[in-house]
């Protein structure tokens, strides 16, 4: 999360006294933003591969708890009456 923080202190800077271009400061921002916002989910969740694990598991008893039948299929055939074609 520091390195995000600094690369967004970074961009504001550089952005702020005009030296780069907007596409430079956007290819700046993309990363900082990537990186910081990583840092706070990282401050947030303890143990990510914890959580993973626990909402595979979770999703894993939802899937098994659903109706796995296949919805009834209604097949009807069109007339051709009905057909048009537009020139």
């Amino acid at each position: 999360m520091v390195a995000g923080v600094i690369l967004d202190v970074a961009t504001v800077i550089v952005c702020a006294s005009n030296a780069i271009s907007a596409q430079q400061a956007i290819a700046m921002a993309l990363p900082a933003a990537l990186l910081t916002g990583g840092g706070f989910i990282a401050l947030l969740v303890p143990d990510p591969w914890c959580a993973w694990r626990r909402g595979f598991m979770h999703g894993c008893q939802a899937a098994s708890a659903s109706d796995s039948r296949p919805p009834a299929v209604v097949v009807a055939q069109k007339s051709l009456r009905s057909v048009r074609l537009s020139a």
